[in-house]
């Protein structure tokens, strides 16, 4: 994760304040976001100086825009932003570091990707098509006796035109896909590789292990597999595989944590569960990611809390 003028030394209300400017600066930066979700659940502390940062600003707004009014009603107010600039101007100075971040590298390594809350669907040039999720990417490798599909990041669907002499494999970490013709699945998120069939006949294989013997996968059949851990399966409805196409998030008993890990390419906001009890609790159901603001606030309550959503750049989850 990269590092804005990071000092080691830094207080928490510095680092409060410096990440308050950038933030502002900068509401889009997903990098940004992160390090400030990170920062804010290090210690309660941080959430303290994050809030007083915060308020502080807020009243320095309001006096200046009300000392400018009484100077005169022509002159345009001054408003909060411009001071904003220049103290960020002043800590760029202080502090110029060069990045290059993922979504640059993946730009590089991929030859599709979708955007955050995009889905890209793209015919190959063999008559399949590939359907990309939010955030995710992929490499292709096409030759005269071979159709490999390198899953990057994220998420895809793929609709398969048969193909005797030349088999459609996908990539996604550890697992490979092999199929001849059908429609199926594949969803890589946090080192866990999920491959959902729809219609057809898929064969799974493992790089990890040589002695693994290829799972056959039909119509309904999914298998989930992490690192180091058991090859999990079991079977779902037919409108429950690669729910995201149709931006719906169906799940089913997990923590508010993994859900709004799943939530995260749909928006670029740091989010940020302010309680433990609140980040295990498990929840159920569907939600429509069209609008990520409204998921979030649907998944805070039927966890018992709220969502706050004042603040530029985060959403804080609260215990009621």
């Amino acid at each position: 994760m990269k590092e804005f003028g990071h000092n080691q030394e830094e207080s928490p209300a510095a680092k409060a304040t410096r990440l308050m400017i950038a933030v502002e600066e900068r509401p889009d930066d997903s990098e940004l976001a992160a390090e400030l979700a990170a920062w804010l659940a290090e210690d309660p502390d941080h959430a303290d100086a994050w809030e007083s940062a915060w308020a502080t600003y807020e009243g320095i707004g309001e006096v200046v825009e009300k000392s400018e009014e009484l100077e005169s009603r022509e002159t345009s107010r001054i408003r909060k932003i411009p001071w904003m600039a220049v103290a960020a101007s002043v800590a760029a100075a202080a502090c110029f570091v060069f990045f290059f971040g993922p979504n640059i590298i993946l730009n590089l390594e991929s030859d599709h990707l979708a955007g955050t809350a995009a889905l890209e669907v793209i015919s190959l040039e063999d008559g399949s098509t590939l359907t990309l999720g939010p955030e995710s990417a992929v490499r292709l490798d096409f030759r005269a006796d071979m159709r490999d599909v390198h899953l990057l990041r994220g998420e895809a669907f793929f609709e398969v035109e048969p193909d005797l002499v030349r088999p459609f494999r996908v990539h996604a970490n550890h697992l490979t896909a092999t199929v001849l013709g059908t429609a199926f699945a594949v969803d890589m998120q946090s080192g866990e590789v999920l491959v959902e069939v729809e219609h057809g006949r898929v064969a799974i294989d493992s790089s990890l292990d040589s002695e693994f013997a290829p799972e056959v996968l039909e119509a309904g059949d999914w298998v989930a597999s992490e690192e180091g851990e058991a090859l999990e399966s079991g079977e779902k409805e037919p409108f429950e595989i690669a729910a995201w196409r149709e931006n719906r998030l169906i799940v089913k008993d997990e923590t508010v944590e993994a859900v709004v890990a799943a939530m995260k390419s749909y928006h670029k906001r740091a989010v940020w569960i302010r309680s433990d009890e609140l980040r295990e609790t498990r929840v159920s159901g569907v939600f429509k990611m069209d609008d990520p603001i409204s998921a979030h606030r649907t998944l805070a309550k039927a966890a018992g809390g709220s969502l706050e959503d004042s603040l530029p750049g985060i959403l804080i989850f609260r215990v009621e």
